[in-house]
This record gives C-alpha cells, sequence and structure tokens, in this order.
C-alpha cells in the first residue's frame, strides 16, 4: 500500500502523546451487500439461503445469490433434468420491484441425482440445489429488497422477498512502487 506516513503531536494536561498515521494516495471505491440476518436463513419450504459475495480487487460486480431445494419442489412424476431445466427457466428475479433479465442471472447447479421412491416403486427424481446469482453493483448505497418467484411443474407458484444493503466501501489500492 502507498501510504504517506505523518506524525500528530498531542498535547496533554500532565504530558504529550505522538500519534502515526498513515494517509493513502489513492483508494478504490467498491459496493459490499449485506443481507438482512434474518433474510439470509428463511424458514421458507425452497429457500436454503441468501447470501451476498462483495467485490474482489478482480472483480468489479458485485453478486447475491440465493440457492433454493430442489426437493421441495418436486412433485410425483418429475425428474431430475426436467425438473432442474423447468425451474431455471420459470424463475424469476426482481431487484426494487424490478425484474432483473435472465441472461444476467447466472445459475449454478449441485449436480446430483436422488431417486423418490414408495414401496420399491420409483415416483421420480430431483437434482440437488440451485444457485442464483444477481449482480447488484448498479444499485444505489442504501436499503433495497429482493424477491424470487418459482413456478412448479404443477403450476403452483411459490415466492420468498428479503432485504439487503449496499455499501459503499473503500479499500487501499496496492503500491505501485517498490
Amino acid at each position: 500500500m502507498n501510504c504517506r506516513r505523518f506524525n500528530l503531536f498531542v498535547a496533554l494536561g500532565l504530558g504529550s502523546l505522538i500519534m502515526s498515521a498513515c494517509v493513502f494516495d489513492q483508494l478504490k471505491e467498491y459496493k459490499k451487500v449485506e443481507v438482512n440476518p434474518h433474510d439470509a436463513m428463511p424458514e421458507s419450504s425452497f429457500v436454503v439461503e441468501v447470501r451476498a459475495a462483495s467485490t474482489t480487487e478482480d472483480n468489479d460486480s458485485d453478486k447475491m445469490c440465493i440457492e433454493i431445494s430442489q426437493e421441495t419442489l418436486w412433485k410425483p412424476g418429475d425428474q431430475t433434468s426436467e425438473l432442474t431445466g423447468f425451474i431455471a427457466n420459470n424463475t424469476i428475479i426482481s431487484l426494487d420491484n424490478e425484474i432483473v433479465p435472465e441472461s444476467t442471472i447466472s445459475k449454478w447447479v449441485i449436480t446430483t441425482d436422488n431417486l423418490v421412491t414408495q414401496n420399491g416403486e420409483v415416483l421420480g427424481s430431483y437434482g440437488g440445489n440451485i444457485i442464483f446469482c444477481v449482480n447488484t453493483g448498479q444499485l444505489s448505497n442504501g436499503a433495497h429488497s429482493a424477491t424470487i418467484e418459482i413456478k412448479s411443474t404443477d403450476g403452483m407458484n411459490h415466492s420468498y422477498r428479503w432485504s439487503f444493503q449496499v455499501l459503499l466501501m473503500l479499500t487501499p489500492l496496492p503500491s505501485s512502487t517498490p
């Protein structure tokens, strides 16, 4: 880090104190997302977790992710690959009541194939959790809300709403001098 050091002399009633401080030549701004802790581990049947991923020095896009369970959306007759595709293609995420374009949502699937049986008969299967991440870098500082809406294969709508904060953060840039 490139900083200029200076000393402060503070006169106190019974003595004095010298303090050293550092002023950075350049600071980098980035945004940090904080999910309301109450909303991060919801009691919703299909939402596993809501979490924020802040920027790193190599990545200027902030992301917030929501992990959902396919198991809780499974219906008899559903098969893993079809169910995963159906959920991925029938999910709407909104930030501050504005729908996020599907092309800007990152999706990851935890690859598993779980058979559902009853009395030895296979009723279907479902895959692992699906993680949806959206960019929050375009949002202003302050309080915001998000919603995820998912339609299951039987046409039933499921939704979850949560709140989060966008905070402006500063970090010193690495020194360019040795």
